[in-house]
């Protein structure tokens, strides 16, 4: 489980946490795909970037936060900021 207490607002034009909702399920077998070993799949797993072009960038939806705010995620969520 990961966690983020917003601190201050952060609404929708403020850019801000990004996830793809329900990657949790499909963690594994992505993954497994992607990666031929397990060393590789714990560098991969623990950051990757996904490049414009990655029909993932369209299923990233915002997290707009009010001010002490908490947002708490499976840590198999693909995740990251804008």
């Amino acid at each position: 489980v990961q966690a983020i207490l917003n601190v201050n607002e952060n609404l929708d034009a403020d850019g801000g946490t990004l996830v793809i909702p329900g990657f949790h399920r499909y963690h594994e077998a992505f993954f497994t795909q992607h990666c031929s070993n397990a060393t590789q799949k714990a560098k991969f797993a623990s950051r990757f970037l996904v490049d414009e072009c990655n029909p993932m960038q369209n299923l990233g939806q915002r997290v707009p936060m009010r001010a002490g705010s908490m947002l708490v995620w499976d840590q198999r969520l693909i995740h990251g900021s804008a």
